[in-house]
């Protein structure tokens, strides 16, 4: 039933859900532990194939909840 709620959300919904985490600098800043990821922000890869690679968010896939990093091209 969980899925089906994620998949079958309404697009404001979805755009919550893709979020990151902040750093500790902002955090402290801020207050906030996360934030919703806006075009244009600076962002690092912590994790996987291209972790340490720091870019501008080019583009937001609400849909795939997944987003496109500036210098970083995916192989299919």
């Amino acid at each position: 039933m969980r899925n089906q709620q994620n998949y079958q959300a309404v697009q404001q919904i979805r755009s919550k859900r893709v979020g990151t985490n902040m750093s500790k600098q902002l955090r402290q800043k801020y207050t906030h532990r996360s934030i919703r990821i806006v075009t244009g922000d600076t962002v690092k890869v912590v994790r996987g194939e291209y972790k340490g690679i720091e870019g501008k968010v080019t583009k937001i896939i609400i849909d795939k909840s997944s987003i496109a990093v500036e210098g970083i091209k995916k192989e299919n």
